[in-house]
């Protein structure tokens, strides 16, 4: 960072050039004031504030480029910091998931600005400092051509070289602050285009992903609004349609389906067998193959779980309501089977069948 000394100093070297050329301007004719003592030591003064202003300028040189590579280190943390957001909310569709990604991209567009805030200081003084280097260049040209006398001519011309030594050391300066936003805007637009992605995501899956589609089709009014949820359905399944067109999402969508009816598969074949098993064991076959209807739904509804874990949110409503319904089913199913294990072929009493009691609560519990 550069320091505030320097930086006086700096502007305190310009105040000096520019007092001693309204030296120059407002003093005696030019054979005359050349020939005095005071114009000796006012060009001894230039020299030396062009040497200060030229250590000066080396130093901020020396500064910026540590600066540049701390700017580097900076965004490069930024950068990683923007792959963990993407990583943990990227893939989402839920809007409140996106939202908080947005919030983060501008967290980063803060922080990467205060990283470059240093050299927009600079670049902001500098904007004064160069029309002042070229105000003193062109008022010494000046006096260099009404100057008569060799000494002072030769003075004159040497000034003009320190001024450009002075453009070399300002270009250096010029080109770190140029590298710096160079960086800080590939990183920007980087950001922007993350940006861009995310609110066209918002922008068109919120109000689908809140929608509750299903809530009222039985209720009294559904005929009412028909041609409304019509036109509702149509946008639900256009968006459905709409994510399944990326091939990535297809894939994904078509795996979780083929791992779901696998799964589904294997408890119910292994269901069977334990069934059979324990049914030749007890001596109980024909009562304990019963239970088979309800291990094959409790067995679709662990498969319909499944699959929920990796479907798009388009699809979630209706699998969530088909698991519901394949779950509720199996618990009466069970209910009713463990009802008449209970009751045997007497009816039954309430005391002598809490295990009813206790399904029938746990199954509503579940189903809602």
């Amino acid at each position: 960072m550069c320091t505030s000394s320097l930086q006086s100093k700096t502007w305190l070297s310009v105040a000096c050039l520019l007092v001693l050329l309204l030296g120059l301007i407002i003093g005696p004719p030019p054979v005359s004031g050349l020939e005095d003592n005071n114009w000796k030591n006012a060009l001894r003064q230039l020299q030396e504030a062009f040497q200060t202003i030229r250590i000066e300028l080396r130093d901020y040189d020396a500064k910026l480029n540590l600066e540049f590579k701390d700017l580097k280190k900076g965004l490069a943390r930024l950068e990683k910091k923007k792959g963990q957001m993407l990583l943990w909310f990227g893939g989402s569709y839920d809007p409140k998931d996106l939202n908080h990604l947005l919030k983060g991209m501008r967290t980063l567009r803060r922080q990467a600005e205060g990283l470059l805030k240093s050299f927009g200081e600079m670049e902001r003084k500098l904007e004064i400092f160069e029309p002042k280097l070229d105000e003193i260049e062109a008022e010494i040209k000046r006096q260099l051509v009404e100057t008569p006398t060799q000494e002072y001519t030769n003075s004159f011309t040497s000034s003009l070289t320190e001024i450009s030594d002075l453009r070399v050391e300002l270009g250096k300066v010029k080109t770190h602050i140029a590298r710096a936003h160079t960086l800080y805007d590939d990183f920007n637009t980087r950001l922007k285009d993350c940006e861009s992605s995310a609110d066209a995501k918002v922008s068109r899956y919120w109000r689908i992903y809140y929608l509750q589609p299903m809530s009222g089709i039985f209720s009294a009014d559904t005929w009412k609004s028909f041609r409304k949820d019509i036109k509702q359905w149509v946008g639900v399944l256009k968006i459905v349609k709409e994510s399944l067109g990326e091939k990535r999402e297809w894939l994904r969508t078509r795996n979780a389906l083929l791992q779901g009816f696998l799964l589904a598969a294997a408890l119910i074949l292994l269901g069977f067998f334990l069934i059979k098993r324990v049914g030749i064991k007890t001596g109980f076959t024909s009562t304990i193959t019963h239970l088979l209807p309800s291990w094959i739904l409790l067995s679709l509804g662990a498969a319909t779980l499944w699959i929920d874990r990796s479907i798009p949110f388009t699809l979630y409503d209706i699998s969530s309501a088909l698991n519901e319904i394949v779950v509720s089913a199996g618990l009466v199913s069970l209910c009713s089977f463990l009802h008449s294990v209970g009751r045997g072929n007497q009816p039954a009493h309430i005391h002598k069948n809490p295990l009813w009691y206790l399904w029938i609560i746990l199954a509503f519990g579940l189903s809602l």
